[in-house]
């Protein structure tokens, strides 16, 4: 019998083809892609997928985007309404995926997915993940969800190549730099699905995948939440169209009167950017969030001091 590790092997003398220079001359995906007309745009209910949406129809028109929208058990899952809500407003189609049995297949790894016996932390990422370190342990946040923006990165292309017919289009989303909070000297992040080395990888893959079909896009990921909100304002949003979103991880709960609870980690670099981007009051704060009047006042004081 001829011994097979003795054979000599050939690799393939086709040429290998490189996405990043053959088919997306971008450096990086918080750049504009070219010669793309349409867009799925990956749309949660809260404030940073509300800008993306807002700007994508500035880019492609409202007959052009797609939204997308998931529910995997997550316990904000009433963002979804706003979602629908934003959508129907800027007239654009939205489709909403159950991704429940694949995020929360296992209830306890995650904080945020409904049924965990953990409650969502609060106070802020910086403080929270420096406590990780301190303790030893890998600086990813309570409430990562296992492998999420991949998963929403490959569902939507599957879904964008199906609804644009083959044309060329590019997924939307709005990671940004506030979410991936690197460790200071570190590659680790608090949710290592929204930095930015993820998404130039993830849309490496994916031009493979799709011979060049399917870009990502992710306008945010270079900005801080202030810097989003920013971002949104240019893009035409108004007071009504943030507070028309949904951050807090939370949930609506009876405790709080169905509004957000204003301590957790989403909804802290929420009023603050709203604070520093479009000048939001204690008055904004004490209205739309279930937090007390000398609760507003710490906060406000710690989130400018």
């Amino acid at each position: 019998m001829e011994n097979v590790s003795n054979q000599n092997h050939s690799f393939d003398s086709r040429t290998v083809i490189n996405p990043i220079t053959t088919y997306d001359t971008r450096d990086n995906t918080f750049d504009t892609p070219k010669n793309v007309s349409a867009a799925v745009c990956l749309v949660s209910g809260g404030l940073d997928s509300a800008t993306c949406l807002h700007h994508a129809v500035n880019l492609f028109g409202a007959a052009n985007v797609l939204a997308l929208s998931a529910y995997y058990g997550q316990k904000s899952a009433c963002e979804l309404a706003f979602a629908e809500k934003e959508c129907k407003k800027l007239n654009v189609q939205r489709i909403e995926m159950n991704l429940s049995e694949v995020l929360g297949f296992d209830k306890s790894y995650s904080s945020y997915i409904q049924g965990s016996d953990r409650d969502v932390e609060d106070g802020n990422y910086v403080d929270i993940v420096k406590a990780k370190v301190e303790k030893g342990e890998a600086p990813i946040s309570d409430e990562y969800i296992p492998n999420r923006n991949s998963l929403l990165f490959n569902v939507a292309c599957a879904i964008g190549l199906q609804y644009f017919k083959n044309k060329k289009f590019t997924i939307i989303q709005g990671i940004h730099s506030d979410d991936a909070l690197h460790t200071e000297g570190s590659n680790l992040a608090a949710y290592p699905d929204c930095t930015l080395e993820f998404a130039n990888a993830e849309n490496k893959a994916l031009q493979y995948a799709t011979a060049g079909l399917c870009y990502i896009y992710t306008p945010l990921v270079a900005k801080t939440k202030t810097q989003v909100v920013e971002f949104g304002v240019a893009n035409g949003m108004t007071k009504e169209d943030f507070e028309n979103t949904w951050s807090c991880y939370k949930g609506k709960r009876e405790e709080y009167q169905g509004k957000p609870c204003g301590t957790c980690p989403t909804d802290r670099d929420r009023i603050r950017a709203l604070i520093q981007g479009i000048g939001y009051t204690k008055e904004d704060i004490l209205k739309n969030y279930a937090i007390s009047e000398t609760e507003c006042d710490a906060l406000y004081g710690e989130l400018l001091g």
